[in-house]
This record gives C-alpha cells, structure tokens and sequence, in this order.
C-alpha cells in the first residue's frame, strides 16, 4: 500500500468524520407526547422513555407500563460548497429514530425499566458535486443504547434513578478522495463499535403534589471504531476514536387548574469541548489528527400541556433554543452549522383507558454566516444553515395502580 495514498484517505475520512460527529443531540424525541411539549420530560415523563429522560421518573409508573415509539427524522443542510457565498442544499435524509421501552413495579418503592433508542442520529448527503468532479459527499451517524434501568422511591416526595447504558456506534461515509495522480475517486468507509461503560443517574423531588423538580446526569461514553474504506478494488483497514459527551439536565413541572394543565422546562449542558480535543484517524497505518474547537452546547426546552376533555384529549405545544456545539472557524457542509438552533413543537394526544396514543412533531431550524479556518482561505466563506422535520406518533399501555393508592386519573400523562 502506497503511504502516501494512506495518508490521503486518512486525511478525507478525518476530515468529513470530524463533520458529522462535532454534532449537538437533536430534540429528545421521545415519546411523542414529549415532543409536542417542546422535547421536555426530566420532570414530567412517567412512563418507559423515563430511562432517557430521568430514569428516577420511572416512580411515576403505576404497576407497569409499555411504549412504543417512532419518530422519523427529515434534516437538511446547505453550505457554500462551490465557493464563497453560494449555496449548495443536501438531500432531505431519513433518520428512522425510535423508542420501544417498558417498566414494571416490582415493589410499592422499587420500579425496573428496559428501552432501546437512538440517542444520536445524524447525516447528510450532496449529490452530484461540481466541485468535487460530480462526484457524491455523505456522511451517516448512529448511535443506539439498550437501557436497564431502577428507580427507587426513598420517601413519598423523593426519588433516585439510575440506567446502565449499552452503545451501539455506527459511523458510514462516502467522501470524495484524492489518487496519487491527483483525480479524484469515491470512497466508501464503514466503521463500528459497542461500549458497555455508560450510565445514567437522577433524582425526582416532589416539593408539592403539583410540583416536580428532575436532575440528571449522563456520563461521557467513547467508542474506538474500527471497519475499512474501499477506494476501487482496495479495502483499507480504518479506525477512529469518537466520545458522546457528559450531558446534565435539570427541569421543573408544575400542574395548574385542578391539574388540566401542565407547564414544563428543562435547561441541557452538554459538555461538548471536553468530549473531542482532537479526531485522531488511521488507515493501513497511517495516522491523521485533526483537531477540534467545539464548545460546550446549553438548550433550553420549554412545553405546555391542556386536557380540553379533562383525562381524555391533550392540547400541546412548545418551543426548543439550543446552542450548536460547532464554533465559526470549524464550520463544515456536513455538521450542524454555528448558531442558534430553534424548535417549534405541536402535539395532541388523547386517552383510552388505560391506552395513550400520542402524535407529536418539530420544526426545527437554525445557522450562521461562517469564515472557516481551512486552505485555501475564503473558499468556503458563507452562510451555513440546516432544518429538519420530525413527526412522532407513540402508544403508551399503562396497567395497575402503584400499591396502596388509589386509581389514578388517566389524563396525568399519556
């Protein structure tokens, strides 16, 4: 193998690697009930997505409860990608994001939960590349856990949770790559891995009956990935380093008239500039390090809820603002850009005895006018800019009453 070809498509892989994965965590999507409250649910969610949200907040779970989720997401970007200020628009992707989860009360204190999900989802795709010899740049990323998790209620007004978390990586790309003749080819990297060292941990305190306060804390997870990249006839080993970062939630729920209305907010800080301080890719032994500028990512989620039919039919709506994790100097077509990222959410939901059935959604939209720090300089000057489309529809089937308490009423949270 030619180092210096090595080289360069270690170079390409790092550098569309380094794109796809400086990434803020979309809006939670689950469940659809959370989306249409503006993606909040540290302190309010009662039901199997409480392993992602709080897993403390499985003591609202009554004997037991099961949810199923799905909320594909539609992102698209455009980047100056044949020059300074122009504007190159990516096929609208498909992130196929899901929830399927349950949770049972083992004893009147002690409730265990189960769920997978997505917790990162992100890509983009430009076709048919002027710039690039026609040829097509995209970049996929997945990450996806499987949960257990226990709450244990301490007394009636405090709860503490805890989720052990199992991560899937999935990366993929196909990047335009230099030959040693200077032309330029289609490879294609395929790269995964699992970690089996995550965790999340929380605790619900209930000040008042209408009153909730949530906090929690998700560990920082890394993942050395390893695969190949095919250039022509050639596969080439391939490996990359990539860490989901430290992310800590607090939020706040209070119920009003006579509970037929609930407001929610959750602040996020996810600690993005510690995740990554460089992306370090190696291809047949040869080692690319490109370093990194992110900076830490705060959102701030807000959401309202009103029963029009008391504990039968629920009104949502809400409104996400979240800082991106990529800084103006890094700014790339494949990343989300720089700026502020804004979420509109919508939601209904009605109940059925013991059956929720939700439909939530978000539009989601934000960017900035950036100057990355790359060669030749200017050359990619311009505004970047992405929005993206999710619709969520989710079931939730609760069964039984806690132990020692009497039927509670359907509308407390599909």
């Amino acid at each position: 193998m030619n180092k210096g070809y090595a080289a360069a498509v270690a170079l390409f892989v790092a550098t569309f690697s380094e794109a796809a994965l400086a990434n803020t965590e979309p809006p939670p999507a689950y469940d659809a009930r959370s989306v249409g409250m503006g993606s909040t649910g540290v302190a309010h969610v009662e039901n199997a997505t409480a392993l992602y949200h709080n897993p403390a907040a499985l003591d609202g779970v009554g004997r037991g409860a099961f949810t199923g989720a799905f909320s594909p997401l539609l992102p698209q970007m455009r980047a100056p990608l044949e020059g300074p200020d122009t504007e190159v628009k990516s096929t609208r992707s498909f992130g196929p994001m899901f929830f399927v989860g349950g949770a049972y009360r083992v004893h009147d204190r002690i409730t265990l939960g189960l769920a997978a999900y997505p917790t990162m989802g992100f890509g983009a795709t430009y076709e048919d590349l002027a710039a690039m010899g026609g040829l097509t740049m995209s970049v996929k990323l997945s990450v996806i856990e499987l949960a257990p998790g226990v709450s244990v209620a301490l007394t009636d007004w405090l709860a503490l949770g805890a989720a052990y978390r199992i991560s899937r990586f999935g990366y993929s790309a196909e990047t335009p790559t230099p030959t040693p003749t200077g032309a330029l080819v289609s490879a294609e990297t395929e790269l995964s891995d699992w970690n089996f060292l995550g965790f999340h941990v929380g605790a619900l305190v209930r000040p008042t009956r209408t009153t909730r306060v949530g906090l929690a804390y998700r560990s920082k997870i890394t993942a050395d990935l390893e695969g190949d990249t095919s250039v022509g006839e050639q596969d080439l080993d391939t490996s990359m380093e990539f860490s989901v970062p430290h992310i800590i939630k607090l939020g706040v729920a209070q119920g009003l008239l006579e509970d037929r209305l609930l407001l929610a907010l959750d602040l996020r800080y996810a600690l993005f500039k510690d995740a990554n301080e460089s992306m370090v890719v190696e291809t047949e032994g040869a080692e690319t390090e490109t370093a990194l500028d992110w900076k830490d990512s705060v959102g701030a989620y807000f959401g309202a809820e009103f029963f029009a039919v008391p504990e039968t039919l629920g009104i949502r709506a809400g409104y996400s603002l979240a800082s991106s994790a990529t800084p103006k100097e890094t700014a790339m077509p494949i990343m989300p850009p720089p700026g502020l990222q804004h979420g509109i959410h919508l939601g209904v939901g009605v109940v059925l005895g013991g059956l929720g059935l939700d439909l939530g959604g978000y539009y989601m939209f934000g960017g900035a006018d950036a100057e990355p720090d790359i060669q030749p300089p200017d050359s990619m000057n311009g505004n970047y800019h992405m929005d993206a489309i999710l619709a969520s529809l989710s079931a939730t089937y609760r069964f039984g009453t806690r132990p020692g308490t009497a039927p509670e009423p359907a509308g407390g949270g599909t």
